[in-house]
């Protein structure tokens, strides 16, 4: 990988997490370094107002400003169209690794990184054993991209199990039931571990509602 190692971990685990550190008061701000080191961030169709996926995203990358001193490159996609541009010109700023926020990123990810093949990628979501960063044993096909992976089904398990106990302390008909955004398997995922929360907390008496997804 042509960028340092853990400048670029760093990063990544900066655009991974949720954002609002909190300063403690009377305590002095860091001195932030001048940045040597871009970071892109490229988000799906959802945009960065979605007060959710792409938001938290953004978020992360102001953090990776904040706390470590990089030059930050917020890109957002307001169509498909523009997700092979925005990664191109990420590219051509002098991005040091890119970051695709989420699953529908991933064709036009492994386009540009096969064209770029001495820059780094990431994308959140999505793992890089499987199409198309992988051939169909799963061998990875790319060098410079790293999948941004996390088990959505233990945070489904958490809200399913609240649900599950607030249904209880309602009373009345024990039925739950929960609005996916688009159909696609990290989505699937959280729903699949929703359920299992809920089952787990009460497991004779819960039901749910029909799944719906908004897309």
């Amino acid at each position: 990988m042509s960028a340092k190692p853990t400048i670029v971990l760093a990063v990544v685990v900066a655009l991974g997490a949720l954002a609002g550190a909190v300063v403690t008061a009377g305590t002095a701000a860091p001195t932030i370094p001048k940045a040597t080191f871009t970071a892109a961030l490229v988000s799906d169709i959802g945009r960065f107002n979605d007060k959710s996926f792409n938001q938290l995203q953004y978020q992360g990358l102001k953090r990776a400003q904040t706390q470590l001193g990089v030059k930050i490159l917020p890109l957002q996609s307001n169509s498909v169209s523009d997700y092979i541009p925005n990664l191109t010109n990420a590219i051509r700023r002098g991005s040091n690794i890119t970051i695709s926020a989420g699953f529908l990123l991933a064709d036009a990810t492994a386009t540009v990184a096969k064209k770029f093949p001495d820059k780094e990628f990431g994308i959140t979501d999505y793992s890089v054993h499987a199409t198309p960063f992988a051939n169909k044993a799963g061998k990875p096909l790319y060098k410079n991209v790293v999948g941004l992976t996390y088990s959505a089904e233990e945070s489904g398990a958490l809200v399913g199990y609240l649900a599950a106990e607030m249904a209880k302390h309602k009373g009345g008909p024990q039925v739950i039931g929960a609005v996916g955004g688009i159909k696609i398997p990290t989505v699937d995922n959280w729903i699949a571990g929703y359920r299992y929360g809920a089952k787990l907390y009460n497991p004779k008496k819960i039901t749910y509602a029909t799944v719906n997804y908004v897309d």
